[in-house]
């Protein structure tokens, strides 16, 4: 992804040094926090050592104890924050470098962005030291796009796709579209709320602006599955629509719903607040000329853009799906001839979505939160790239191999 043109009216002057004016303030507004932590750091140094010096009386033995553990805890958070502190100022400053003429906010809020979304990124978890230009864009094309959204609507723009609960049992019942479930308790989404929330939460703490798009893909059926695999009964489109309703209605109430915490029963949500949140469902989106061509142009030449191996991975990862307890168990399970049918269209289908977020959400951070992620990511990036001119961003919940 190309990076964020600037307005041209909005370029700060360069400092005395030949460093842009927005780098050199956050450097010193930075460092004066540094200062004033140090500063109270060594008032409590010397009330501590006051009181050690000059004990006096029963509670004397007490207190020294409370200030030890305070003086340590102060010092524990000084130092657990220096190198955070020295990483988003390095890393502001060859913001500046790449893309100048933005605000000492903009700089700063894109620089603790990537700092928090970089330590959340499960890929590459220990990565080789990079060359400078990399040093501000790992996972890559993630700087570029929270600069641009930064900069562009003031807030940091993410989104991840929710995996809509089902039971396939019930296709052999008198209501058959009950088999999509409207509500995510014991979903997949319910696997992934800890550290999701934990993401979101350090956004917020950092008073980072945050949207976040959460796309419920409840078109598997219809876009790969039920094309191939025998329907026991007709749906009813009309429920089936009411069923994907109430759905999008639970996953905002599920990702919203204030609970107790559990240290001092303070009410939180769940994943994240209202304020931050909008869902949207696949079921409803409107397809583009462009996104019908290039699902029409996977399906012809699908080797065009996925390897053997991207077949063997993908299939591996199906047939997990059918075994005993998994998702797709109350399902009849493909052979292999079918199965690559399946992933013929289901390529298509991914390539396709990836035209819409481009088309929707171009400055986005994709929350990649299915497996196998490079995988995923590469079938979406194939319609990403179609509208932009780079690949889809996107910072992964699994590790590799997870």
């Amino acid at each position: 992804m190309v990076g964020p043109r600037p307005p041209s009216q909005r370029p700060e002057s360069a400092s005395s040094d030949g460093a842009p004016a927005a780098v050199t303030l956050v450097e010193s507004q930075n460092d004066r926090f540094v200062q004033e932590a140090e500063r109270l750091l060594q008032a409590c140094r010397e009330s501590h050592g006051t009181t050690t010096a000059h004990p006096s009386g029963p509670a004397a033995a007490p207190e020294r104890k409370r200030l030890d553990k305070a003086y340590k805890r102060l010092r524990e958070a000084v130092d657990g924050f220096l190198p955070h502190f020295h990483q988003v100022r390095e890393r502001a400053a060859r913001l500046a470098d790449h893309y100048p003429g933005l605000t000492t906010e903009e700089y700063r809020r894109a620089a603790v962005s990537l700092a928090i979304l970089g330590e959340w990124h499960a890929g590459d978890a220990a990565p080789a030291p990079r060359a400078a230009d990399e040093a501000i864009d790992h996972p890559a094309g993630v700087a570029a796009a929270v600069l641009a959204s930064i900069a562009r609507d003031g807030f940091l723009r993410l989104a991840f796709f929710v995996c809509p609960p089902t039971d396939y049992r019930r296709l052999g019942t008198a209501e058959p579209e009950r088999y999509l479930l409207t509500h995510l308790n014991g979903s997949v989404l319910s696997r992934q709320v800890r550290r999701l929330r934990d993401l979101f939460r350090g956004l917020e703490a950092a008073d980072i602006p945050t949207r976040v798009w959460a796309v419920v893909a409840d078109t598997d059926e219809d876009d790969y599955l039920w094309r191939f695999l025998p329907q026991p009964r007709p749906l009813d489109e009309d429920a089936l629509t009411e069923r994907r309703r109430l759905l999008l209605a639970g996953a905002h109430r599920y990702l919203t719903e204030q609970r107790a915490a559990p240290k001092d029963g303070r009410p939180q949500p769940r994943v994240l607040p209202e304020n931050m949140l909008h869902v949207t469902n696949l079921s409803a989106a409107s397809w583009s000329p462009l996104s019908a061509a290039v699902h029409q142009r996977v399906l012809r030449e699908p080797d065009r853009y996925f390897d053997a191996e991207d077949w063997r991975a993908e299939i591996e990862t199906m047939r997990r799906l059918w075994r005993p307890g998994s998702y797709y168990e109350a399902l009849p399970e493909p052979d292999e001839t079918v199965m690559r049918e399946i992933l013929r269209h289901k390529f298509a289908a991914y390539a396709q979505q990836g035209v819409l977020l481009a088309e929707q959400q171009p400055w986005l951070v994709l929350i990649q939160t299915e497996r196998p992620p490079e995988l995923r990511t590469k079938m979406l990036n194939i319609g990403w790239a179609e509208q932009t001119d780079g690949s889809l961003p996107a910072v992964n919940f699994f590790g590799p191999g997870e």
